[in-house]
């Protein structure tokens, strides 16, 4: 939702989760772009392939990766997104990471096909910013040493009963993961959001907004002007009708929904039992309660 309201302004492009280009082009065939079309019928990733074609010596999107998530081999991959919660023992595992050439050349090759690729669709937009909504925090790591003071985060977080309760939900679909338990979930959720404070905690205070879903949804007006302010554009209302604008978002089910209506789900309190409750309470309250939900 974020996405398509920021990407709605003149000046911020973004596809959202940058990261998940490669996934979906290996759905080529049938995944479908948010302007309605198949990737392979969308003139605007159609562009995107030719341009990377010729800056990339002949790469297309199928092959290049922008996944900080993955590497070479099991061992490193522990190693790699380990959370220390500790800045001396995570400088020596960036260090060691950068020392040893094979992962220096492999993360260096990831921040190549990144940027390549930002760019790409900054200029094929004719924009200056550009939002990505991959999730995972690794990529503040990798990103700062690159952008350094142009790189800014926005911390966005939903009430973790809520994503609790989606957890639940999602999960007893899915046969691999319906068996995960209640307390996995939640401190899934408490965990993300412990290692996201560790990183931004190394960046300077004035490139971090906190931004809490329920607000975003409750009072929009508002934190859309702090958000353009946050990343120094113009007020621009074309948020309100979203919609109306052209999208080339992937990785989300809202992309393919017409509506434009913004609501806050609070299932949750419906659907979570008071064991469950008190559970989250126990293992995540103290959290949950920091960023504002009571």
């Amino acid at each position: 939702m974020l996405s398509f309201l920021l990407g709605s302004h003149p000046k911020i492009a973004t596809v959202c989760e940058l990261t998940s280009v490669k996934k979906m082009y290996y759905m080529y065939e049938d995944y479908m772009c948010s302007c309605g079309n198949t990737f392979d019928n969308c003139m605007f990733w159609n562009k995107v392939n030719k341009i990377l074609s010729i800056e990339s010596n002949r790469k297309s999107l199928k092959e290049v990766t922008s996944n900080f998530s993955p590497t070479p081999t099991k061992l490193i991959d522990r190693l790699y997104v380990k959370n220390f919660n500790n800045f001396i023992l995570s400088g020596l595992r960036d260090n060691f990471i950068n020392f040893v050439p094979i992962f220096k050349k492999y993360f260096n090759n990831l921040n190549e096909n990144y940027l390549l690729l930002a760019e790409i669709i900054l200029k094929i937009t004719k924009k200056s910013v550009f939002l990505d909504a991959s999730k995972h925090p690794n990529r503040i790591r990798f990103l700062k040493p690159l952008l350094g003071n142009k790189l800014k985060i926005i911390h966005l977080v939903k009430d973790g009963r809520g994503v609790y309760d989606s957890f639940i939900r999602y999960e007893s679909k899915q046969p691999d993961k319906s068996d995960r338990s209640d307390k996995k979930r939640i401190l899934s959720w408490k965990k993300i959001n412990q290692i996201i404070e560790f990183e931004i905690a190394k960046l300077p205070k004035e490139n971090v907004y906190f931004l809490a879903y329920e607000k975003l949804v409750n009072d929009t007006e508002n934190q859309m002007r702090n958000i353009f302010n946050f990343v120094d554009v113009k007020y621009n209302s074309n948020y309100i009708n979203f919609r109306d604008f052209e999208h080339h978002i992937i990785g989300n089910k809202m992309r393919l929904n017409g509506t434009s209506e913004l609501y806050y789900d609070e299932k949750w309190k419906d659907s979570l039992n008071k064991h469950q409750l008190a559970l989250f309470d126990a293992l995540a309250g103290d959290l949950n309660r920091k960023y504002g939900f009571q």
